[in-house]
């Protein structure tokens, strides 16, 4: 089970704010787990099993609000 207070650098695709509010089509790219890049069944465990933290996390990152007049 992922500590998500150890989780940072978390670095999202497929972003694309047509898709507002949902974002059904992003993903995690990459993230630091514990000071090291996480594997790729961890990230899995992230966007599989916590989506509210995810998606907090993808709203306080600037490049989805880039097209909104707000």
């Amino acid at each position: 089970m992922l500590d998500l207070d150890k989780i940072s650098d978390i670095v999202f695709s497929g972003v694309d704010n047509g898709d507002y509010p949902d974002y059904s089509d992003s993903f995690v790219e990459s993230a630091m787990y514990k000071d090291r890049e996480m594997k790729e069944d961890e990230i899995k465990e992230l966007q599989d099993k916590h989506h509210e933290y995810m998606w907090n996390k993808l709203m306080d990152t600037e490049p989805w609000m880039k097209g909104f007049d707000l």
